[in-house]
């Protein structure tokens, strides 16, 4: 009796878990330029459009919203695929100032909102909520940037999934948690009483690390309930592909 061979999955084809199954195999299937390819394009560019419109202070969205706009007129046939390339191009460049342009509106939203209750924890905390307001804009690019990479390589699409989770969760957590009074408070109040346990511990240096461990863990959560919504809308999207067969 003849053993039964194991069926080797080439390696172009196997799925990496970046989305859902049936999104990652047109991904990686799509024939550029083909109604498949396009319709791929489509839906990485409204998931980058979304970030870009949540992520991002208005006087930030301008160059980001041309380009999407772009990648939409190459969808109909209206642009071609070096007008593409000079708009992504465009977005690259301008990444540092869209970061510095969303760091300057958080200030001034902090000013304008008015200081919460004090915390030891405030001049730490408050640099964090400017990283993690940078690091939302500075993905939301990445994420506008791969979209407009998939026109010329449908592949790339993928990279959009993971860039949109990023800059919406680093949003969620800097201008949510960290900025919140309570959330410094509960942080520092736990450091204190761990501080004030053998082995004694200063709870400044303390506070920090229980700051970021809280942080941390709200962090996962807006990444894990992103990843359900962005997992949701795929399916949503590739339904009526699916129904054709």
């Amino acid at each position: 009796m003849k053993g039964r061979r194991l069926q080797v999955v080439d390696q172009a084809e196997q799925l990496r878990g970046l989305g859902p199954p049936a999104f990652e195999r047109l991904a990686r299937s799509a024939e550029k330029g083909s109604p498949g390819h396009r319709g791929l394009v489509m839906i990485v560019t409204t998931l980058a459009a979304r970030a870009t419109s949540t992520c991002l202070p208005p006087s930030a969205q301008i160059d980001l919203i041309a380009a999407l706009e772009t990648s939409r007129l190459w969808i109909r046939g209206n642009a071609t695929e070096s007008e593409v390339k000079s708009a992504r191009a465009r977005c690259f460049q301008a990444v540092s100032g869209i970061e510095e342009i969303t760091s300057k509106a958080i200030s001034r939203a902090r000013v304008e909102l008015g200081p919460g209750a004090a915390s030891p924890l405030d001049l730490h905390a408050d640099h964090v909520v400017d990283r993690y307001a940078r690091l939302a804009a500075h993905f939301s690019v990445s994420a506008v940037c791969h979209s407009l990479d998939a026109v010329e390589s449908p592949g790339v699409a993928l990279e959009v999934l993971g860039d949109v989770e990023g800059a919406r969760a680093y949003q969620l957590s800097g201008l949510g948690s960290a900025r919140h009074p309570a959330f410094r408070k509960a942080a520092w109040d736990q450091a204190e009483w761990e501080a004030s346990r053998p082995p004694r511990s200063d709870p400044a240096l303390l506070a920090v690390q229980v700051f970021h461990e809280y942080l941390g863990g709200r962090f996962r959560r807006h990444s894990d309930a992103l990843r359900q919504e962005t997992e949701s809308f795929l399916n949503w999207a590739l339904s009526a592909r699916a129904a054709k067969g």
